[in-house]
C-alpha cells in the first residue's frame, strides 16, 4: 500500500484559512498550510480496495475534517494544524514501537541494537554478523528495513516534508567490529525496484 504512496509530493503555504489543492495527481502527497488549517492530498493508492464511503468514513472517525474525493482517486483531507500535530505525534509513535518490535523480536535474534537519530534519518541496524549471514536473515533484516522506511515516510509526508527531499538510509553494521556490512537509501531504493 505505501509503496505507490513514495511519489513526488508539494509543500505549498498560502495566507488564507483553507487551502484546497487545484489538482493533485493521484501519484503525489500535496500539503498545502493556511492560517487555521492544513490540507494534506493523499494519492489514491493509499486507498486501494476500499470505497469512498469508506475512506470518508475511516477519515471522519479519526478527526479529519474534511475529506475531498478527487476525481482521480485521491483524497485531500482539510484538518486543523492541531490535529495534524496531534496525528504526526501519534505516528511518530508508533514510528518508535516499529523500531522497538524489530528490536525485541525473536525471530531477529541477530539485531543487537537499531540506533536512529532524531529526525529518523539515518538507522545504524548493528548485528551479529555470524548470524546475519546465515540462511534467510538478510533477507527479513531487509525486510524490517523497509517496514520501518514506510512508515518513517508516511510520518515525514504528513510533517509536510516531499519525497523528493526525503533521505532515510539504513546501515547495517557487524556489532562487535563496526564493520558496514549493507547500506540501504530510501526511498532511492524504492525508485530503482
Amino acid at each position: 500500500m505505501y509503496l505507490a504512496s513514495c511519489g513526488n509530493s508539494t509543500l505549498n503555504s498560502s495566507a488564507s484559512s483553507s487551502t484546497t489543492a487545484a489538482s493533485p495527481s493521484s501519484s503525489s502527497i500535496s500539503v498545502s498550510a493556511g492560517l487555521l488549517t492544513v490540507d494534506i492530498t493523499l494519492p489514491a493508492s493509499f486507498f486501494e480496495g476500499k470505497t469512498q464511503d469508506e475512506v470518508i468514513s475511516d477519515a471522519k472517525e479519526k478527526g479529519i475534517d474534511k475529506v475531498t474525493a478527487n476525481a482521480d482517486g485521491s483524497f485531500t483531507y482539510t484538518i486543523s494544524k492541531e490535529k495534524q500535530a496531534e496525528l504526526v505525534d501519534q505516528m511518530k509513535q508508533s514510528l518508535v514501537e516499529s523500531i522497538d518490535k524489530v528490536k525485541t523480536d525473536s525471530n531477529n535474534s541477530f539485531i543487537t541494537d537499531i540506533a536512529y537519530d532524531k529526525d529518523f534519518n539515518n538507522f545504524t541496524i548493528s548485528v551479529d554478523k555470524t548470524k546475519y549471514n546465515q540462511g534467510t536473515n538478510q533477507i527479513y533484516a531487509g525486510i524490517d528495513a523497509l517496514g520501518i522506511a514506510m512508515t518513517d515516510m508516511y510520518f515525514k509526508l504528513f510533517e509536510g516534508i516531499k519525497s523528493d527531499d526525503m533521505y532515510i538510509v539504513f546501515t547495517f553494521q557487524d556489532a562487535s567490529t563496526k564493520e558496514v556490512l549493507k547500506t540501504i537509501e530510501y526511498p532511492k531504493a524504492l525508485k530503482n525496484n
